[in-house]
């Protein structure tokens, strides 16, 4: 399917669909809520009438609702009342009794009964569900109509968690909760009508569960939004961006300070860390790294880190879907250095697109030429903006669901105007 541009007729629909999420879709302060919020705004723009129940945390960052109300039909937010030491006592209990945290981690009677009384209504239209945490939440009459943008291949990812360098707890309860989580995914994709992968190496993966019903709609950007840097930015700072509540973000971060920062010192380079809940382990690993790191945190711009910044760098060791940070980042025409496992999914081409080493020497080495060579930036620069401008725009991706959702909705595209 190709992309529409902004001045082109577009695909009505003829009926409305439902979001449900974990979290409000806005602010942008994570990879999956500016995932969702562009989603629901794509369908919009192609004539949906869009309904969001979301659960919202008691310290929900303020502002959202005006921006939900911009893409959004029907707002409906629900207390997410259960605290981090419920959730990991929860965890505790799945892992004793064998089953996938993640049919527990959001759950509560009160959200459930909620969300079914929302549903009451829902009709033919499809819903579209956020990963498997809120799948427990829709009735199982109406589960056919489910869009599952499952965003991560969750069994595959905790056999990377299992296998990888995080602390021996975390990977203790990957490796014992990894049957538990494969049978839930699996049942999960096997009763839905729409199963909404990320990459075409997870659609690959998931089409054994869930046959003929998986729908590639990756992460994207907004091109259109962002204008690229012109000429090789005269910095030595290099930039990690990325919710640093998300425990792949933060190994990586430490992985950059303790393996690969002593291989840069006395470069000159610089580290900035912007994301938000920066913890106590973030603010010592800047405070121990052979480079100087400055912990930002959230900022409500990004934009002035991309301006000055001389590169992106991702060194992800775990963690699955793919890099809404890497793909922003090539919009703004910034070169990227990252790891096998970061790249993973984009269709980056090692040396054209982006610089790829999974060895600390190796990335160091990488961050050092895309920092000294002009000429390297410029072409990397080039190349990676023409990539998203290509493949990961908005509106190409939400051709693509509004295609899978009119499939659930038994619906027919109406020529517009």
């Amino acid at each position: 399917m190709t992309g529409l541009g902004p001045d082109l007729p577009m695909a009505v629909a003829t009926s409305s669909i439902r979001f449900i999420t974990h979290s409000p879709p806005a602010p942008g302060i994570s990879g999956d809520r500016i995932r969702v919020f562009n989603l629901m705004r794509e369908l919009k723009r192609r004539g949906w009438i869009v309904r969001l129940w979301s659960l919202v945390a008691p310290d929900e960052p303020e502002g959202f609702r005006d921006a939900l109300d911009a893409v959004a039909d029907e707002v409906v937010m629900v207390p997410r009342d259960i605290s981090t030491g419920r959730r990991l006592g929860r965890l505790a209990r799945d892992v004793v009794t064998g089953q996938a945290f993640q049919a527990h981690w959001f759950w509560s009677r009160e959200g459930a009964r909620a969300a079914a009384g929302w549903l009451a209504d829902a009709a033919d239209e499809p819903i579209f569900v956020e990963q498997l945490y809120m799948y427990p939440v829709v009735p199982v009459r109406l589960r056919g109509r489910i869009l599952l943008d499952t965003q991560n291949h969750e069994a595959a990812r905790m056999t990377a968690i299992a296998r990888g360098e995080g602390g021996l707890g975390r990977r203790l309860v990957a490796r014992l909760q990894g049957g538990a989580v494969e049978r839930y995914e699996r049942g999960a994709l096997g009763s839905v009508g729409r199963v909404l992968a990320v990459s075409a190496a997870e659609a690959r993966a998931f089409e054994a569960m869930a046959p003929g019903r998986v729908r590639v709609v990756p992460n994207g950007v907004d091109v259109g939004a962002i204008t690229a840097a012109s000429t090789p930015i005269a910095s030595r700072q290099v930039l990690f961006l990325g919710s640093l509540g998300y425990s792949a973000n933060r190994d990586a971060v430490r992985h950059f300070t303790r393996d690969i920062a002593p291989l840069l010192a006395g470069s000159g380079i610089t580290l900035a860390v912007v994301g938000s809940n920066p913890d106590g382990s973030m603010h010592d690993a800047a405070a121990h790294a052979a480079v100087p790191v400055t912990i930002a945190g959230f900022v409500p711009d990004i934009g002035p880190y991309f301006s000055t910044s001389r590169a992106m760098v991702v060194p992800l060791r775990h963690g699955a879907g793919t890099r809404l940070k890497i793909l922003e980042a090539l919009a703004w025409g910034l070169p990227v250095v990252t790891t096998s496992m970061g790249g993973d999914g984009l269709g980056l081409v090692n040396g054209r697109h982006a610089l790829i080493a999974d060895e600390p020497s190796a990335f160091a080495a990488a961050v050092e030429s895309v920092v000294r060579d002009d000429v390297l930036w410029a072409r990397l620069s080039r190349a990676g903006r023409a990539l998203v401008e290509e493949r990961f725009g908005w509106p190409q991706i939400g051709a693509v669901l509004d295609e899978a959702a009119r499939e659930i909705g038994g619906r027919t595209p109406v020529a517009g105007t």
